[in-house]
Order: structure tokens, then sequence, then C-alpha cells
């Protein structure tokens, strides 16, 4: 058995969710079936974070409650 070394695999898995993510278009970043893809009144919505933390960018995604 053939071991792949990590940082290849890091690379594919990184170039796999970016290219899900552009066939979706989900500006979230989501790309599971059912994921929310715009924010709604009245619906629990999204609102992406990012902040440095130590020299990294951190991004997140927040979830709303309904009329938050």
């Amino acid at each position: 058995m053939k071991i792949i070394p990590l940082n290849i695999l890091i690379f594919l898995m990184l170039t796999t969710i970016v290219s899900a993510q552009e066939i979706t278009g989900n500006p979230f970043g989501l790309v599971y079936r059912g994921a929310i893809t715009e924010n709604k009144t009245g619906a629990v919505n999204i609102e992406p974070v990012s902040y440095p933390l130590n020299g990294i960018e951190i991004a997140a995604n927040v979830y709303l409650p309904a009329g938050y």
C-alpha cells in the first residue's frame, strides 16, 4: 500500500473543496445538499466572519437564528 504524503493529501482535499464551491456558486462555501445558499428574512441566516490570529487568517460562518 502506497502512503500519500500529508502535504499532497491536504492539497488534494483543498482543491476538491474549492472546485465544489465554484460549481455550486454558493457564496458561503457550503457544498452539501440542503445548505443555506442565501440569507432570507425570517429564516436561519449565515454571517461570514474572519479575523487574524497569531499570523493566520481565521474564517468561519456564524449561523444566526431567525429574526436576530
